[in-house]
């Protein structure tokens, strides 16, 4: 299986994607991603191989992980960017003050697997330091403007996953 397909942070966005967006920065919006569509659309991916995403226009992947505690693969679906064969995940857990389980799960266990659009493999995943993560945070937001909104949410340092891909890894 080939690699998550690139996604430029920089690219240009549709004035469908900018109105997908901008409703995903509502009260609203953010409520009906975080209980509707982020329960449902794991499942869709698996079931699709990840050709068919509800992502509202947001570049989507499925990451699947090892739990820390049941050591069950759990999966979820983020939003994400690459720098070159790197992915980028930002643990914003919509703002909440907990960071996310899939992100203690990554800290715990860096070996995961990601598929995004029919296209994936295994990664092993590392935070990114102070000044990368100032960086990619930045960039993050071009991706998404609801970062910067999740941030001011919560008093955490919301944390910045990078995923390099790795042939040698044990799967999730």
């Amino acid at each position: 299986m080939s690699r998550v397909p690139p996604v430029d942070p920089n690219a240009k966005q549709g004035p469908l994607q900018r109105g997908a967006r901008a409703f995903t920065r509502t009260r609203f919006g953010t409520w009906f991603a975080r209980v509707f569509v982020a329960p449902v659309e794991p499942h869709v991916i698996k079931a699709t191989r990840g050709k068919v995403v509800i992502g509202f226009g947001f570049p989507t992947l499925n990451l699947t992980t090892r739990g820390r505690k049941s050591g069950k693969p759990r999966t979820t679906t983020l939003v994400y960017f690459t720098q070159g064969d790197d992915v980028v995940l930002i643990a914003s857990s919509f703002g909440r003050d907990a960071h996310p389980a899939w992100y203690l799960n990554l800290k715990s266990e860096p070996h995961c697997e990601l598929l995004s659009r029919g296209h994936g493999g295994r990664y092993v995943a590392r935070e990114a330091g102070q000044a990368e993560r100032e960086r990619l945070f930045e960039l993050a937001k071009h991706v998404y403007a609801g970062y910067q909104n999740y941030a001011e949410k919560t008093d955490r340092r919301i944390p910045v996953m990078v995923l390099s891909p790795s042939e040698h890894s044990p799967a999730a």
